[in-house]
């Protein structure tokens, strides 16, 4: 009962029920793919600064496109990683269902910018991911320079468990 697509190439699609947009003037994706690159609450927002955090991630868009928003409500963010916890959006949708910590499945894509392998987590952004869970079998696709993280949150705000990790590294090698 996600709200995604998974495919061995990563996220491939985003579908689910009662979805509504926020529309802007949004940032310019830097690859111009506006691919989803979060899904998951809303930790804050900084509305003269035209960003919100979420997933740990700070995610620039246009501060008219923020009007609507509120920390707490799950969104979907499209668009390009611009550095290591920053996303450009191109676009943002914001879910009518309700977020529950530890159930509702989150995902981050990102650039981790600490690993530590004996411990099995990885700092991406401001978001700890807790990545033993996904390496029991063909979940694990390994940490390279971009990383595609599925998984829960405990707690709001708190470290991710991820289900499933995807190394993204594609990402950088686009023309």
């Amino acid at each position: 009962s996600g709200i995604y697509a998974i495919s061995g190439s990563g996220v491939d699609a985003i579908s689910g029920s009662g979805v509504d947009a926020i529309s802007g003037s949004g940032v310019d994706a830097i690859s111009g793919s506006g691919e989803p690159m979060i899904a998951g609450p809303v930790q804050s927002i900084d509305l003269q600064g035209g960003s919100f955090v979420a997933v740990g991630q700070t995610v620039s868009f246009s501060s008219g496109g923020l009007d609507g928003l509120q920390v707490g409500r799950f969104v979907t963010v499209f668009g390009s990683i611009a550095g290591a916890g920053r996303i450009d959006a191109t676009g943002v949708d914001v879910s009518s269902e309700m977020y529950v910590p530890g159930s509702t499945e989150v995902f981050v894509t990102g650039i981790p910018s600490s690993v530590n392998f004996a411990r099995g987590t990885a700092l991406i952004g401001e978001l700890e991911v807790d990545y033993t869970p996904s390496l029991g079998g063909s979940e694990f696709g390994g940490i390279g320079a971009a990383i595609t993280v599925i998984g829960t949150q405990p707690a709001f705000g708190g470290a991710m468990l991820g289900d499933s990790v995807i190394d993204r590294t594609e990402l950088f090698l686009r023309d």
